[in-house]
């Protein structure tokens, strides 16, 4: 669930409507980030209720919760657009589960307030995260998304969100160690490799673009590799796999003499 909040005299019906368009469509691409597979079944987000009490006020759920659809699957989408526009607005950045094209939305958001209201709140489902679109979140999103300079590179990650556009394809690779979110433009010949690495790891090489921070925005494809999954190991795993490594010792015994050494 999300609540958003907006001044009530300030602000105008269709400018309203293009805040909570603009919302559903940033919770549907980090709901595809957060759950890349292309056969999990998909979120549709409506506004369940709307009441006015000083303030427009509209709660987005899902229409329906698919039965293979975990619940913290869904509420990893909606505080993860709370915390990455609370982070968004604290520095010019792109947050974890966030692509450029979410960034820019949420810059939508806030230009459609401008001058006639201060800010818009969002708060996820127990009202605990609230997150706040006001002219400063909007100049970090223009910052963010600023496209810096341009080098060749790579990304590592999972790759999703395959589109057509009017020069080829697009597709979106979530970073592995940041959490990021990496368009990768591709030509139409390489729409079936795309397709064949959809929902996989991969490195994707090519021209890569940066913010004025050093994250990766854009990358102009020229190369995919497809990477073998990697393999969880858990403790239980490794458990006994060296019975003899503390020797006559027992563990705690062996801990105490290593830290006399």
């Amino acid at each position: 669930m999300i609540v958003v909040d907006a001044p009530r005299r300030t602000l105008r019906p269709q400018e309203y409507m293009v805040v909570l368009d603009q919302t559903r469509l940033a919770l549907e691409e980090i709901d595809r980030i957060v759950l890349p597979n292309p056969q999990q079944p998909r979120l549709d987000w409506v506004i369940e209720d709307t009441s006015v009490n000083g303030v427009h006020r509209a709660v987005i759920v899902p229409r329906v919760i698919p039965a293979n659809r975990r619940p913290p699957t869904v509420t990893a989408t909606t505080t993860g657009l709370v915390h990455g526009v609370d982070q968004l607005r604290q520095r010019a950045e792109i947050p974890p589960l966030f692509s450029a094209s979410t960034v820019e939305r949420i810059a939508r958001i806030g230009k459609r307030v401008g001058e006639r209201a201060s800010a818009v709140h969002l708060s996820s489902t127990d009202d605990s995260d609230e997150a706040i679109v006001d002219q400063t979140t909007v100049e970090h999103a223009k910052q963010a998304t600023h496209l810096a300079r341009s080098a060749y590179g790579s990304v590592q990650g999972r790759l999703s969100v395959l589109s057509a556009r009017r020069r080829g394809i697009s597709a979106s690779v979530m970073e592995e160690h940041s959490g990021r979110v990496v368009t990768v433009r591709a030509a139409d010949d390489a729409t079936e490799q795309l397709r064949q690495a959809w929902g996989k790891r991969v490195q994707c090489a090519g021209v890569l673009t940066r913010n004025a921070v050093g994250q990766p925005i854009r990358l102009d494809l020229t190369e995919l590799r497809v990477l073998p999954e990697q393999v969880r190991v858990s403790a239980s795993d490794i458990l006994g796999i060296a019975p003899d490594y503390t020797g006559n010792l027992t563990t705690e015994e062996f801990i105490r003499h290593v830290r006399r050494s």
